[in-house]
């Protein structure tokens, strides 16, 4: 009687545990319920300019409508004026308006800068204001 109840109480014991496991994987896969943060496509609608000057001196100049507060790429990314290369900061831009600048092939790169100052962050991170007018330059090294 002794080795019976004994066996019940683990068969007890493991079903229990079991059913904690099963808990504990359901509640992991879950979805999160986090508070949506504004997206770039919300807000009030913008103009900027970028020009973009190319490595043999001519240049264009987009006018790009955005939101208010977008980020910089965001903007880009919209009329597909730019492309590069993701890493740990963001995009590394390598073609701006179809030329493509090579920093390891010819030390080439494009410099950015708003409202006539040199941007000391990336695209991914500069937000933009109405009116904004933005600079993309080919450098060559």
């Amino acid at each position: 009687m002794k080795n019976k109840n004994n066996l019940l109480r683990l068969f007890s014991l493991v079903a229990v545990l079991a059913m904690v496991a099963v808990m504990c994987f359901s509640l992991a896969s879950c979805e999160k319920n986090e508070p949506e943060t504004p997206k770039d496509s919300e807000g009030t609608k913008i103009t900027i300019q970028v020009t973009v000057v190319h490595g043999n001196g001519t240049s264009k100049v987009f006018d790009i409508e955005t939101v208010e507060g977008a980020t910089l790429r965001s903007a880009l990314d919209s009329v597909k004026l730019v492309q590069g290369d993701e890493g740990p900061f963001g995009l590394y831009v390598k073609t701006v308006d179809g030329e493509r600048a090579d920093y390891d092939r010819d030390g080439a790169y494009w410099s950015f800068e708003q409202n006539g100052t040199v941007m000391m962050e990336g695209i991914d991170s500069v937000k933009v204001g109405d009116g904004d007018k933005f600079e993309i330059i080919y450098t060559a090294a």
